[in-house]
């Protein structure tokens, strides 16, 4: 499911969507070989009575979140969040991951990685923009290679027993995914990236020996990947195009910060910062009237759309981080494939969302949401 994104480059916007519907049935063929579903029926009818009440809310205050679209995308979180919290249940049955699955994923990622570079290249595309008119866009392409990225990331860190050919293999999938997250040119999808992986780290990074370890291996990576930039930005003129781009957002972005320079995208999310200071009192009891998506942030969002009938959902969230984090610094729970896979892609999703993405597309979040709430650690 998270692959859909990529999957639009291979074979246009059918595939995708069939590859986006596979990834939610599998989903769902998870949750149907779940023994354990104890809990999940009153957890169904909580979810779905606060659903309800934020509907109500959105057509009394004439929200522009009611299109077919937007509401198909609420239930499809809505599914995610109720099959996280059974699998969270269940994580145990799902913990075996075959070495030829992780070799079909990375071919995968090789194939939409290839089409995608062909598509800026014969397209002449060095802009940020893909120049579509569908939903596949920069944001997209560079939330999903992060995920994939992470993906792979943890598959390789959690599976000590794999072959030297399958971690090879990983590590090409992993930099392909950082090859096609810097040409879409997204400043979001790299920071957050590198706070989920410091976040990672964070507990070894006090402990000296750990410190010159990853030194080194910090150092050769850059090493490797410096390498291979340079090679792509010499023989692809395209490549070289988007990387420049990027490297000009990124110093527009430092000076904005620095207030030395505007910034379109850092200006716009200021905008709804001053909106809630100056308006907080008109809109804090049910939300805002005729909201507009969307003001880049989780919190924001929250309180724009549904007032004080949003504080139950903030607690959840924040409670749900802190666990999260929690989990994360458990030194046995760093040895369960499934949960330190999806704690790690939720964290990434949960910093994405301070910045980024509506509550309806950052789906992964609602399923790390679900999960998060019924993962007991009992190893």
């Amino acid at each position: 499911m998270i692959w859909s994104m990529n999957s639009f480059f291979v074979g246009g916007v059918l595939f995708r969507s069939v590859t986006m519907s596979i990834g939610f049935l599998l989903i769902l063929v998870a949750v149907f070989l779940s023994p354990n579903k104890n809990g999940t029926l009153a957890f169904s009818l909580k979810v779905l009575v606060f659903y309800i009440i934020y509907i109500l809310i959105a057509i009394f205050n004439d929200h522009q979140t009611l299109s077919i679209t937007n509401i198909i995308f609420g239930l499809i979180c809505i599914g995610l969040l109720i099959s996280g919290f059974i699998i969270g249940k269940n994580h145990q049955i799902f913990e075996k991951l075959s070495s030829n699955v992780i070799l079909f994923y990375s071919f995968l990622i090789f194939l939409s990685a290839f089409f995608f570079q062909e598509y800026l290249f014969s397209n002449s595309l060095g802009s940020r923009s893909f120049e579509l008119d569908i939903s596949v866009n920069t944001i997209g392409m560079a939330y999903t290679n992060s995920l994939l990225f992470l993906l792979f990331y943890s598959i390789l860190r959690v599976n000590k027993n794999l072959s030297l050919f399958v971690r090879i293999i990983l590590i090409g999938a992993i930099l392909t995914c950082l090859v096609t997250i810097l040409t879409t040119q997204s400043r979001g999808a790299i920071i957050f990236l590198s706070i989920t992986l410091i976040v990672i780290y964070i507990k070894n990074l006090f402990r000296f020996k750990k410190i010159i370890l990853y030194a080194v291996v910090i150092l050769f990576l850059f090493f490797v990947f410096n390498y291979l930039i340079s090679f792509l930005r010499e023989y692809l003129p395209i490549f070289d195009a988007r990387i420049e781009g990027l490297s000009s957002r990124l110093e527009r972005l430092f000076l904005f910060t620095n207030n030395t320079e505007t910034d379109l995208s850092g200006l716009a999310r200021q905008e709804f910062y001053k909106d809630l200071n100056e308006n907080i009192k008109s809109y804090i009891l049910i939300g805002k009237n005729n909201y507009i998506p969307y003001p880049h942030n989780l919190y924001l969002e929250m309180v724009m759309r549904w007032g004080v009938f949003s504080l139950p959902l903030i607690f959840i969230s924040i409670s749900m981080f802190l666990k999260s984090f929690k989990y994360l610094k458990t030194q046995n729970f760093n040895i369960i494939p499934i949960p330190i896979t999806i704690i790690i892609l939720f964290l990434f999703c949960y910093f994405q969302s301070l910045t980024s993405l509506s509550l309806e597309m950052n789906r992964l979040l609602w399923f790390g949401f679900g999960f998060l709430i019924s993962f007991k650690n009992e190893k």
